[in-house]
């Protein structure tokens, strides 16, 4: 018993060690197999595979900052008018769409309300016209009436007074043909003011619509803008 305890613990040799690693390497090559073999897929088991394509790489880099308009225009309305349409904010537009809608039965009415009174004025017009025309024909007569009696009258054919009354006749065709011709005149002027009325009352109702003025996308206007 002794002889063999004495042989367990003595020191190996060259040779003991030399065997003692390469029975160790032979274990650590045998886990190492174990643990390929363990890696390889079964069979019937897929793969993931990716595709490499060439390509740019993007990359995105978010900033705060200020977005301004190359070009802009602004619109103004005027402020005494009721707003019953605008274009949403955000939308397209080209030159010379619709962008603000006002209301305007008012100004409708007050259109209508002008026309009417140019109808009369022309109406006006045309009759006092009318009336200088047939005045002229009567002042005419009374011209020729006149003239024709100076030589009745040194003759003797007519009295004096007889001329003088012919004369004055005359004299007052002629004044009232000038009151004809002021009349026209007042009619005319009617007219006019009549036009620019209906003008006017044109004018506002045009307004009632705000175009673009050029292409663009519609931003709303704030405080101090």
């Amino acid at each position: 018993m002794t002889a063999i305890r004495e042989a367990l613990w003595t020191r190996p040799g060259p040779r003991g060690r030399w065997a003692l690693w390469t029975a160790v390497a032979a274990a650590g090559l045998a886990l190492a197999g174990v643990a390929v073999l363990r890696s390889v897929p079964e069979p019937g088991e897929m793969i993931p595979v990716v595709r490499v394509v060439r390509g740019d790489v993007r990359i995105t880099v978010t900033e705060s900052g200020e977005l301004r308009a190359a070009h802009q225009a602004t619109v103004s309305a005027p402020t005494d008018k009721q707003i019953v349409w605008l274009v949403p904010e955000g939308s397209r537009v080209r030159e010379g769409d619709e962008l603000v809608r006002f209301e305007s039965q008012k100004y409708e009415i007050a259109k209508s309300s002008a026309e009417s009174a140019l109808a009369v004025a022309r109406a006006g017009l045309r009759r006092a016209r009318s009336d200088l025309a047939g005045h002229r024909a009567t002042e005419e007569r009374a011209r020729l009436e006149y003239v024709s009696l100076p030589p009745l009258a040194e003759k003797g054919f007519i009295t004096q007074s007889e001329l003088d009354g012919a004369r004055l006749a005359y004299e007052e065709v002629r004044a009232e043909t000038r009151s004809r011709m002021a009349a026209v005149d007042a009619a005319r002027a009617n007219v006019d003011r009549a036009e620019q009325e209906v003008q006017q009352q044109e004018r506002k109702l045009a307004e009632g619509t705000v175009h673009a003025p050029r292409a663009g996308v519609v931003v709303y206007a704030t405080t101090g803008d």
